[in-house]
């Protein structure tokens, strides 16, 4: 698992990077940011989903 979070953070270091040499850092801080909006609205709809299939389960049955 650590080895994967390690080759992840290098990989969108190295993206970061790429962005930034291409288009400068305010540029490249905008599209990280717009990512992470995207990404921040992509979990909160999943969490809304998984809230409610839980919900509609009725009380938690061992």
């Amino acid at each position: 698992m650590e080895l994967r979070l390690r080759r992840g953070m290098g990989a969108g270091a190295a993206a970061f990077g790429w962005v930034a040499a291409g288009t400068g850092y305010p540029w490249a801080f905008t599209t990280t940011a717009a990512l992470m909006v995207c990404a921040l609205a992509r979990a909160l709809t999943d969490r809304r989903t998984a809230l409610r299939a839980t919900a509609d389960d009725g009380p938690f049955q061992p």
